[in-house]
């Protein structure tokens, strides 16, 4: 269960590997729950799904990404800037 802002959005398919909320709604998570629970064949699939998905990803990968959306976001401010004389 995560709430629909932030970066967790992003590593959850909606009804795949968990569920998507709506931020500062008690109610959306509270439903969420109650579905999955009644649900024992969703519930394990969803379990599967999230470890499978899971064990795809390492610390390595995790800080190379965040690495490379902080050079992009740097090299992007950097053009920015930069003047063009015609």
């Amino acid at each position: 269960m995560v709430a629909d802002s932030g970066g967790v959005t992003e590593i959850v398919q909606d009804g795949v590997t968990g569920c998507i909320c709506k931020a500062r709604e008690p109610d959306s998570f509270i439903q969420n729950i109650i579905s999955i629970m009644e649900d024992p064949t969703l519930l394990r699939s969803m379990k599967i799904k999230a470890r499978n998905y899971a064990m795809t990803k390492s610390w390595s990968f995790i800080f190379g990404n965040l690495l490379m959306q902080y050079e992009e976001v740097i090299f992007t401010k950097k053009n920015k800037n930069k003047t063009i004389i015609a």
